[in-house]
């Protein structure tokens, strides 16, 4: 019986994966296996169903132009024949709300669930098996690179995939007008100017903590240091409400709310997965959902972002 049933590497030539992927697979009971002893077959028609169930991710692609961009459209995949669901973990922002929504439109028997708990804790959620996906922008200060730096780091060893999301402006967000006339990093420990910080872990937070170390400013002169909020959005709205006069965070979410934004900087927005998600059912339907000109049309709407490199394996 064992001559007629699959090695592991056998599947991974079948399927074009690694077969330390197909490990994870079976981990994760995406790939049923059969044991024999120590060793670990698999019964080829499950294979075979397995892969049929794969086809209705390819077939021919349109291109389409929106706002002088070329995007390209992938067949409509068709729906889950079971719940699944997808966990992602990460850093906020309004993009990735927008992704979400079209995860949701677009599988109805796809579970797609959110946690905005910020990059660094995304990553480690990833690492230890508690997420699907984990979305970060963290700056390293000694690469100057983001994202995966971080992701060595953490995985060391570890072949995972990074998925370029969307490079972003990152700047003050202030009332109309912007009355306190603010320009540059330095005007943040201005005395009397109240600011609203991000969480321990937030890319946002890491990114801020960079500057005001790199001007050696101190954070006892910088008024609302302790504050925190979780969201950008969330911080925006403190100062739209005039609880505070400056917060760090995106060009949509001023926008968004009908303030003014200084840009700072621009910073690359990432996903993180383990191969064997990549290369799943549910994992495929993710990547052809970013790439679908419907939500790269709704991303560009929100303002402030670059999609040039969106979809691109890193």
């Amino acid at each position: 019986m064992e001559r007629d049933l699959l090695k592991p590497e056998e599947v991974a030539s079948l399927l074009k994966i690694s077969k330390y992927t197909v490990y994870e697979m079976v981990k994760r009971g995406e790939l049923q296996a059969i044991r024999i002893g120590r060793k670990m077959r698999f019964d080829p028609e499950t294979i075979q169903k397995f892969t049929e169930g794969r086809q209705h991710f390819e077939g021919e692609h349109t291109t389409y132009r929106i706002d002088d961009k070329m995007m390209t459209s992938y067949p409509p995949l068709q729906p889950f024949t079971h719940d699944h669901s997808i966990l992602f973990l990460g850093s906020h922002d309004l993009a990735v709300e927008e992704l979400a929504n079209a995860m949701r439109e677009s599988y109805s028997n796809l579970q797609f669930f959110t946690a905005y708990i910020g990059s660094m804790d995304g990553l480690m959620n990833l690492y230890f098996g508690k997420a699907d996906i984990a979305g970060c922008h963290l700056l390293d200060e000694q690469s100057g690179k983001y994202n995966e730096p971080f992701v060595s780091r953490i995985f060391p060893g570890e072949p995972m995939k990074i998925i370029h999301f969307v490079n972003r402006n990152i700047g003050w967000i202030v009332s109309k007008g912007n009355p306190q006339k603010l320009s540059s990093w330095d005007d943040i420990a201005r005395p009397g100017l109240k600011f609203v910080n991000r969480q321990k872990g937030a890319g946002t937070r890491i990114l801020f903590d960079y500057h005001i170390r790199k001007r050696n400013l101190s954070i006892d002169n910088i008024f609302g240091y302790d504050e925190i909020e979780h969201t950008h959005f969330g911080a925006a709205s403190k100062v739209a409400r005039g609880l505070v006069d400056v917060a760090l965070g995106s060009e949509s979410a001023a926008k968004a709310l009908g303030l003014d934004f200084i840009l700072l900087t621009k910073e690359s927005y990432d996903f993180v997965m383990k191969p064997a998600f990549y290369e799943s059912a549910q994992g495929q339907a993710f990547i052809s959902v970013l790439k679908s000109p419907h939500l790269q049309s709704k991303i560009l709407s929100l303002g402030g972002y670059d999609l040039n490199r969106i979809g691109e394996l890193i």
